[in-house]
């Protein structure tokens, strides 16, 4: 797999910003420092707090700032829009809040209040300040409070939340992220991302650097797939964003947008330098070599110790320079076979076909402690890329990542669906520009942009399986333009809405260049109302539409007597509400602790939603449209970080989930037998779920340790079979999981990691399981980090 992209960022790279030595005596002559002459610098700032206007500040101009801790109180700077020089800037931005600039550097400053500063005067003529305090944050930190500050759902998982406990399959890395959910996780090598029920035929776009990443395979009566691959190892950050979007990366995906970060250079390099290496090596247990493809013998032994089945190594160089950064890094990761969980319940009475008497039945045929097949993985994966900058503020970032997994992959139907040789390409693009400036009103700031995708697929050998063509053979364009803008009206309001053009056409190949080709456009808005009564507390709502033309699955694929293709699709329309409150405070209860809070209530409906369904005419199965699809429930997360320990939290509960269609004509009626026929019903998520996360940091945060517990509920609304369908819901019982994770820094050089999946030993299936794979029992794994 590579990727690639070139960018083009409007304002600067943050710098990791370095502590500053006031001296007193320098404070106490302002003019100890000449002020060499800058160039003027495009900013950008809205009226806002101090400490959040000096954030952006050092954001946009690359200066440093120190000040004492009780100087920022609660004034709210001027907002400052234009081109001029970085001290004009900050002048024009501080005006009115009582702080007065002292020039500690040609490019930073010291903030001091004048009644503060002359009551700590000494004999020399120096001041005397409280503790310095540097007040920009970094990237990462940033990232982390967006979702408390969005007046929508979104959610950011660092790299430091994947790696607490190394994930076994790749999807273990959404398991805190509210709404979200891997589905199929343990079936193969990929992930497949279900946000708020909706999954498959792109409904949910999901990126690496920005780049469209998502292949489709199909699983015959488990429906299709949306398959990622990606190595956790090189994973920086994902953002998840629910719901239409109305920027980049929003076009053709109406669930949601997931763009996971690959490393850069900022994330390796320690603060102070140039550049540094970084080595990492672990090892696990619970895990044995698979066997040869002919033998049929499930094995119960041989995973209590480290038997060198189960290991992983990385080596990450990387340089920070004025003008450029540069990123490199090559993994090995292999693992066998892991085996289930021993402890816990493993039948269930089945009743799930109201034709068929209830009896006891196993959960899976693969029991308590045995080994799981095809669950092994053998990653070799590389990473390069660069960012070159110049002028104002301007970036140019090129990127290239190899991926190459040898793995077991489980057919969930033991049928050979998706065994044919298929090709697929996708080729996209996109550009935005960011401004902003004053208004009657308040300070306007908008985002312009456009963005375009082609996916060309091809069935090579449509004979391989007996269906003729199981995979597409069709190209769709999707165009897209959009707007999104924000109004500060006061320092309490804000206003902000957006209007998206999209434009798709299909077209059918070779077989099917007959029957495909469709074209349409909508546009589509948003809006949402911000209200701050005071800093640190917001109340929003927000209206979201979103467009989703057919996929290439289901209007370019079809297989002889089977399945017959439906040129005529309608897009689905989705109408999202969301309502709810953020809190981002510090502070608190101790000097420098932070506590973070949100909660959403959403309510989506998806009309013209497409199943598969069967035609009354002849009885094949056919792509359509139903009348809508509903889905409402609340999100809750949460954080609070004393930094000698610290807590997070979040929750997600559904209380509706329906499909309603008119059959016959005129007769209303919502429930899951509407969508009987379609796979869609393997994508219905768990009443409730959520993750609680704790933990403590000693020994001047040299040492950390703490836990993690994962729990869900039963699927939403059980799991009877309804008429139509061929596969009844698997089951899957309620469970808490707890894990345990710790690291201990040896010194500047050193840190030994030591986590602890499933500690338990539960024996279980997830909940959106697509096959009946348990997951894995209790895994132990080391690792030492070496940072040069």
């Amino acid at each position: 797999m590579m990727t690639g992209r070139t960018k083009t960022n409007l304002f600067q790279i943050r710098r990791h910003l370095r502590l500053l030595l006031l001296g007193s005596a320098l404070l106490g002559c302002p003019g100890a420092f000449a002020v060499t002459k800058t160039q003027d610098l495009r900013f950008s700032i809205p009226s806002q707090s101090v400490a959040a206007a000096l954030d952006d500040f050092a954001r946009q101009s690359g200066w440093q700032f120190g000040y004492a801790s009780a100087a920022l109180g609660s004034t709210r700077t001027r907002a400052v829009s234009g081109l001029m020089p970085p001290e004009q800037a900050l002048r024009t931005m501080l005006a009115g809040t009582g702080l007065e600039l002292r020039m500690t550097g040609p490019r930073s400053v010291a903030l001091v209040v004048p009644e503060i500063f002359a009551a700590t005067v000494l004999e020399d003529g120096s001041g005397l300040l409280d503790p310095i305090v540097v007040v920009a944050k970094d990237g990462e930190a940033k990232a982390a409070d967006a979702p408390y500050e969005t007046p929508g759902s979104s959610t950011h998982i660092s790299a430091e939340d994947i790696q607490r406990t190394p994930p076994t399959s790749v999807g273990d890395m959404l398991k805190t992220a509210p709404g979200v959910m891997p589905s199929g996780n343990r079936v193969g090598a990929s992930m497949d991302v279900n946000i708020r029920g909706l999954q498959g035929q792109n409904r949910v776009n999901v990126m690496v650097d920005g780049t469209r990443q998502t292949n489709n395979s199909y699983r015959g009566y488990r429906g299709s797939r949306n398959e990622v691959y990606v190595d956790p190892d090189f994973v920086g950050g994902i953002d998840i964003a629910k719901g239409p979007a109305g920027g980049i990366g929003g076009v053709g995906a109406m669930g949601g947008v997931v763009n996971m970060r690959l490393l850069e250079a900022s994330d390796i390099v320690r603060e102070g330098e140039s550049y540094t290496a970084r080595i990492k090596t672990a090892i696990g247990n619970n895990t044995i070599a698979p066997n040869d493809a002919e033998s049929t013998g499930i094995r119960n032994d041989g995973s209590e110790f480290f038997n060198g089945e189960a290991w992983m190594g990385n080596a990450v160089i990387a340089t920070v320079k004025d003008d450029y950064e540069l990123v490199a890094g090559f993994s090995r990761r292999k693992s066998g076979n892991y085996f289930a969980g021993s402890k816990g319940k493993s039948t269930f009475i089945d009743d799930r076909n109201p034709w068929v008497r209830p009896k006891e039945k196993n959960i899976s045929p693969i029991g308590p402690g045995d080994e799981v097949f095809n669950t092994s993985q053998d990653i070799t994966s590389f990473l390069a890329k660069g960012n070159y900058k110049w002028g104002d503020g301007h970036s140019l970032g090129l990127g290239y990542t190899f991926y190459n997994n040898k793995y077991g992959e489980f057919d969930e139907t033991l049928l050979l669906f998706g065994a044919n040789s298929a090709r697929a390409k996708n080729y996209g693009g996109d550009a935005a520009n960011l401004s902003s400036f004053d208004t009657p009103l308040g300070l306007l700031s908008m985002s312009i942009g456009t963005e375009f995708v082609l996916e060309q697929a091809r069935e090579d050998d449509p004979a391989t399986s007996g269906f003729f063509g199981v995979n597409p053979s069709g190209d769709r364009l999707l165009l897209s333009a959009f707007n999104q803008s924000k109004l500060d009206v006061t320092d309490w309001l804000t206003v902000a809405g957006g209007l998206r053009y999209d434009y798709y056409e299909s077209e059918g190949k070779e077989d099917l260049a007959d029957t495909l080709d469709k074209n349409g456009s909508r546009i589509n808005p948003s809006g949402s109302l911000t209200v701050e009564p005071f800093e640190g507390f917001q109340l929003f709502g927000a209206y979201f539409e979103g467009w989703r033309p057919p996929s290439l699955r289901e209007t370019a694929s079809r297989q002889t007597d089977y399945l017959v293709p439906n040129p005529e699709l309608d897009p689905e329309l989705s109408r999202n509400f969301e309502f709810g409150l953020n809190a981002l405070r510090d502070d608190i209860f101790f000097d420098g602790d932070k506590f973070r809070f949100k909660a959403v209530r959403f309510d989506n409906t998806y009309d013209d939603y497409i199943i598969r369904k069967r035609r009354p005419s002849d009885g094949l199965y056919s792509w359509d449209n139903i009348d809508k699809a509903e889905f409402r429930g609340y999100e809750f997360s949460a954080a609070y970080d004393a930094g000698y320990a610290f807590l997070e939290g979040t929750f997600t509960k559904y209380d509706h989930i329906s499909y309603c269609d008119e059959v016959p004509a005129n007769r209303p009626r919502c429930d899951f037998g509407v969508a009987g026929t379609d796979y869609g019903l393997m994508a219905i998520p768990p009443k409730y779920s959520g993750s609680v996360t704790a933990g403590v940091r000693l020994f001047e945060e040299a040492l950390t340790f703490g836990g993690r517990a994962y729990f869900f509920g039963q699927r939403y609304g059980g799991y009877k079979t309804v008429a139509g369908a061929v596969n009844s819901p698997i089951y899957y019982d309620a469970k808490t999981v707890y894990d345990l994770f710790g690291s201990y820094k040896v010194d500047e050089t050193f840190t030994v990691d030591i986590a602890v999946e499933n500690v338990g030993d539960e024996y279980y299936l997830d909940p959106l399981s697509t096959g009946l794979v348990p997951s894995p029992g209790r895994t132990v794994r080391m690792g030492l980090t070496a940072t040069f």
